[in-house]
Order: structure tokens, then C-alpha cells, then sequence
């Protein structure tokens, strides 16, 4: 919108913008498209992995779940360092980005078993350390709890505390916009939105 604006403020003419989340969902799966283009194999599902770069998943700690991102001969270096498997650099299975990928299988039941060792913050931090591109699995209760979200004040409760919800992702001048209405009884508005009922 800012686009066409700054367009009408240049040209004198206005424009208009059209998108739907079909469009959104197409630019997401880009490089998946430009793949199939190529090779004409349809991917299967990979979970939180990637037909295109190993190590890239989630792996079981013991207490959860952790994201670890290493898509490139340096990182997947610095990584395995971390995981206390630096020889792995040496495995001709792993030597670059393309063997990795095609021995992900292999690579990832190595990963799973390490990480299944300790906590998902002993890895974050021992990876952060190195600069491998990592975190943990959030739930919710977590996410609720995260200095990030408190720190965003995102998290809102109704007026009369009945219900807590996610606000409006969107600050203006530093204020988030608000909704505090209370939460409506069961068929409170029936009459309001169809009129006379026929109980």
C-alpha cells in the first residue's frame, strides 16, 4: 500500500492492490516450486526439516524440543563442534552441504542421539555460543512466560479478567491497540443479531 501511494504521490495515479492468503501461501513455498521445476519430483512431507539443507530440524532433548539450523559448511562445522562430534566433519557421508542432504537419515538419527542427552538450554547455549542458528521448541505456557512477550505486552485480559488473548500484532506510535469489552454470556446478543426468537 505504502508502494502505491508513494506511486500517486510521484505520478498523480492511484492503483489497486489485490492479494489473498492463496498468493501468501504460493511465495512460501517458492523454493519448493523452483525445485519441482527443475526435477519434476514432488516433495514429500519433511516435518521441521528440509529437502534442501542438513542438519535443519527439531531434535528431542530431554525436555523438549530444540531447532537447530546449520545449513552450511561452516555452521554444520561449529555445530557438531558443539555437539561434541567434531570428527563427524570427516565422515565423507557429511563432507559438504549435497552428501549431508543425501544422507540426512543418517545424520539426523547422530543429531537425535546426542541432543537426547541433555536439555534443550544446555544446547541453546552451547550452540548460541558458536553462532549455530538454534532454539527451543516453544509451548504455549512457555511462550506466555517469554520475556519477549512480556516485553511486547501483547498478552491481554477482558475487562472483567473472564478471558486472556492475544492483542492486535500492530503498534501504533508505540501503543497497541485495545479491546477490553467484556466476554458475552451464552446467546447474550441472539435477540440483538436475529431479531424475536421463537423459543
Amino acid at each position: 500500500m505504502l508502494s502505491a501511494l508513494l506511486r500517486r504521490g510521484e505520478t498523480g495515479r492511484g492503483g489497486a492492490i489485490d492479494t489473498s492468503l492463496f498468493e501468501t501461501t504460493l511465495a512460501w513455498m517458492g523454493y519448493h516450486m523452483t525445485a519441482y521445476s527443475k526435477t519434476g519430483e514432488v516433495p514429500g512431507p519433511q516435518g521441521s526439516g528440509s529437502h534442501f539443507l542438513a542438519p535443519y530440524g527439531a531434535y528431542r532433548a530431554t525436555d523438549g524440543d530444540i531447532m537447530i539450523t546449520a545449513g552450511n559448511d561452516n555452521l554444520f562445522r561449529k555445530a557438531i563442534a558443539a555437539l561434541g562430534r567434531p570428527e563427524l566433519a570427516d565422515d565423507p557421508r557429511f563432507q559438504v552441504g549435497a552428501d549431508r542432504v543425501r544422507n540426512r537419515h543418517a545424520l539426523d538419527a547422530i543429531i537425535t542421539e546426542v541432543v537426547g542427552r541433555e536439555s534443550s538450554e544446555h544446547w541453546v547455549a552451547k550452540l548460541d555460543a558458536v553462532g549455530v542458528p538454534c532454539a527451543p521448541a516453544q509451548t504455549i505456557d512457555r511462550i506466555a512466560e517469554h520475556p519477549q512477550t512480556l516485553a511486547l505486552d501483547i498478552l491481554r485480559r477482558s475487562e472483567d479478567g473472564a478471558l486472556s488473548f492475544v492483542g492486535l500484532p500492530l503498534s501504533f506510535d508505540g501503543k497497541r491497540p485495545n479491546r477490553n469489552e467484556p466476554v458475552p454470556t451464552l446467546g447474550q446478543d441472539t435477540d440483538a443479531i436475529f431479531g424475536e426468537t421463537t423459543r
